[in-house]
């Protein structure tokens, strides 16, 4: 992390993009590339099943068989990457076909002299450092906003309508909490949540995500719960829901009315 930034440590830059993080990467940058029309797909439903489709298939044996291409053929898969993630395919080239999360939100709409927020790639503003094209140099934007405009509304309703009075100050998101977090640890995976539905049958999952989270990509998830969640009945009790928006999708008035919708569902159905 640099000096300047204050962005937690989950959020810097990768140094190598195994094939996993690649994949389940893409389907996100396909999606807010298409939100600024800079897509081969739409930004729709439609559109993001053909990215993520795309990525299970002709992006992770393109990414595989790289060093069995000829020019041509590498130059064609580039190509292809780069229009669905709408990047320029030479860079695309320079990063062997893994653009991580840093070089896609400074590079996308670097021409307009933008850069993208790390929670909801569907919102940018003016990067005060240009010339920096492979990390974060900036507060992500969204941060800001939830800290600062927006946190004394809140604090007034958890103490007015929650009546919940304290004289701790509520921070949004803690550095120095979240550097204690042990990354390492194997505890609360995908395997454990696919014993747990597999055991309790009573047990339901809901994994929710917004489609434009570049910190948090929706395909990881889903795909790493598709891969452990074997049994056929504890598949049918896990459930996936992706909305427009990034990391806070519940802050767009239609997405919070979708996810409402959703959850009152899940809730409401016996398992």
């Amino acid at each position: 992390m640099s000096p300047e930034s204050n962005i937690p440590s989950l959020f810097e830059p990768f140094p190598t993009y195994d094939l996993l993080h690649a994949m389940t990467l893409l389907p996100t940058q396909a999606a807010i590339a298409a939100h600024y029309g800079r897509s081969t797909i739409k930004s729709d439903a439609a559109g993001y099943n053909k990215a993520e489709d795309y990525a299970l298939t002709g992006y992770v044996t393109g990414l595989a068989t790289l060093g069995r291409m000829s020019e041509q053929e590498q130059a064609a898969f580039y190509a292809k990457v780069g229009g669905l993630i709408g990047l320029d395919p030479a860079l695309v080239a320079l990063n062997r076909g893994r653009v991580g999360e840093a070089v896609f939100a400074t590079n996308l709409l670097a021409a307009q002299g933008k850069v993208l927020d790390i929670y909801d790639g569907t919102q940018s503003s003016d990067n005060p450092s240009p010339e920096i094209r492979d990390q974060y140099a900036i507060r992500p934007r969204s941060l800001s906003i939830l800290s600062g405009v927006l946190l004394p509304p809140f604090i007034d309703y958890v103490q007015k309508d929650l009546c919940y009075v304290t004289e701790r100050l509520y921070i949004v998101l803690s550095t120095e909490v979240d550097m204690l977090w042990n990354r390492k640890s194997t505890q609360g995976g995908p395997e454990d949540l696919a014993v747990a539905l597999t055991q309790n049958t009573d047990l339901k999952a809901l994994v929710l995500h917004g489609h434009h989270d570049i910190g948090a990509n929706y395909f990881l998830s889903r795909y790493l719960l598709e891969q452990t969640v074997r049994s056929p009945d504890a598949r049918r009790r896990l459930s996936f829901s992706n909305y427009q928006g990034g990391h806070m999708f519940y802050l767009r008035k239609t997405s919070r009315a979708e996810m409402s919708a959703d959850v009152r569902r899940f809730f409401e159905t016996a398992p």
